[in-house]
């Protein structure tokens, strides 16, 4: 079984084995990616679909399919439900929004929407809070 001090791994992508350097790390433990740098790249340069996200994670995670997903992305017309923008940064696909407590599905967020709603928690009052400040600072 591979683990983070093998020095060969098997691409996910290719199913070439290569060596550990041939994947970029994924974490501060030193754990590498599944897929290969250059996989990885061409996938880059190619774009990803905004569909990419595995049907047994989607399910496992938000108990939603593929096919859930495109729907709400279709509905959204491909854009996050609060900026309007599409997908942004390296990942370009909109992220499933939840809510932390319930596990309940609510929208497609782009990955900035999202972080902030997980950095604060969900809290309408703090958001609220920081919409003043900016607004005493503009």
């Amino acid at each position: 079984m591979p683990n983070q001090y093998t020095t060969t791994k098997k691409c996910q992508n290719c199913g070439d084995v290569k060596d550990n350097t041939d994947f970029y790390t994924k974490d501060k433990k030193g754990r590498r990616e599944s897929v290969c740098k250059e996989c990885k790249k061409k996938a880059m340069r190619d774009g990803y679909d905004p569909f990419v996200a595995s049907e047994r994670w989607l399910k496992t995670k938000y108990g939603i399919t593929r096919a859930d997903r495109q729907k709400m992305w279709e509905e959204q017309g491909g854009v996050c439900k609060i900026c309007g923008l599409p997908g942004d940064g390296k990942w370009k696909q909109l992220c499933v929004d939840h809510d932390h407590s319930t596990g309940k599905v609510r929208d497609l967020l782009c990955r900035r929407c999202n972080t902030v709603l997980g950095e604060v928690y969900d809290d309408p009052v703090v958001l609220n809070k920081m919409s003043d400040y900016l607004k005493q600072h503009a």
